[in-house]
């Protein structure tokens, strides 16, 4: 789906610039998504949230080992 339609940035290279760990300013930066009319800058950031990997022990992780044990 199209989340930037000034730039056609998509939620698919959205995702995977925030799986390598990229902030949402820098995904930003790097496809242009919310540089121009900024309409899509909510929704940059909240993929840029689901995208990113969790850390190792964060407190998702935790309640995962704690629910399967």
């Amino acid at each position: 789906m199209i989340v930037c339609v000034c730039r056609a940035v998509s939620d698919r290279q959205i995702l995977a610039l925030a799986g390598q760990g990229l902030s949402s300013e820098e995904v930003m930066a790097r496809t242009g998504a919310g540089t121009c009319c900024g309409s899509c800058r909510p929704a940059v950031t909240r993929l840029v949230m689901l995208g990113r990997p969790r850390a190792e022990g964060a407190p998702a992780e935790a309640a995962r080992q704690r629910d399967a044990a």
